[in-house]
Order: structure tokens, then C-alpha cells, then sequence
């Protein structure tokens, strides 16, 4: 029998409140999203009751092998967007397989609710890429 090292983590979010002022309520989201780039921030309030991405960061064997690494254990997922627009890409994908499903069907039967869920698909997956729609 051996003996495994599990290293586990979980995220736990922290909050923290902050003043600012602005002249209206798009002034005052603008400044929001501007601040925690230009300031420190000290969150200090930790939700201990709201965990999320749960994982095993890896399993160490005896001899301080990595037997295995990064094993999603909930249903949540950190990703990194490259800027305010960045597409999902499984829900872009998805998109693109709906849309090319409905639009592959004869055009006697592409009427109504399919012909609807082919253009909603299609402004979706623009919007999703931040194209416009």
C-alpha cells in the first residue's frame, strides 16, 4: 500500500466597500470598473459560506512524484479574458454548431422558430465576439 499527499484548494471570495463619487449612475460604474486597476484595495470580508473552484492542485506520491495535477472538482471555471469583449469559447462553439445544424435544414422547413433560433444564434455568436449584430 503507498501513501498519497493531496494538495486541495478552494477559492473563497473576499469583498470589500469603497466610496467614490460621480455625477451619474454610467459615471459611477465607469469609475467602479476603473478603480481596482489604479488603487489598492484591502478585501477583508471573505464569504466563507460561497467557496468556488474546488480542485485537487495535485497528488504527490511518496517518493514526491506528481502522480496527477489541476482536477476540476466543481462546476466553476477561472478564465482569463483577454479584453472587455473576450468570447466564450465553448458557448461560441455551441452557437456555431446550432446555427450550422438549423441552417443545413431544407429551406421548407427553415420558417418560424427555427428560422428565429438561426438568427438569434447568429446574433449571439456576434455578440459574443464583439462584432456587431
Amino acid at each position: 500500500m503507498k501513501t498519497y499527499t493531496v494538495l486541495y484548494a478552494q477559492d473563497v471570495p473576499h469583498y470589500c466597500t469603497h466610496k467614490i463619487h460621480a455625477a451619474n449612475d454610467a459615471k459611477a460604474l465607469r469609475k467602479a470598473m476603473k478603480y481596482p486597476a489604479t488603487h489598492n484595495l484591502i478585501f477583508e470580508d471573505p464569504a466563507w459560506d460561497s467557496p468556488v473552484l474546488l480542485r485537487i492542485v495535485h497528488i504527490e506520491d511518496e517518493k514526491g512524484g506528481i502522480v496527477a495535477a489541476d482536477i476540476e472538482l466543481d462546476d466553476f471555471r477561472l478564465s482569463r479574458a483577454s479584453d472587455s469583449q473576450a468570447c466564450d469559447t465553448r458557448l461560441a462553439g455551441t452557437l456555431r454548431t446550432l446555427r450550422d445544424a438549423i441552417a443545413g435544414l431544407p429551406i421548407t422547413i427553415l420558417n418560424g422558430p427555427l428560422y428565429d433560433a438561426l438568427h438569434a444564434a447568429d446574433r449571439e455568436l456576434a455578440r459574443a465576439q464583439g462584432d456587431a449584430a
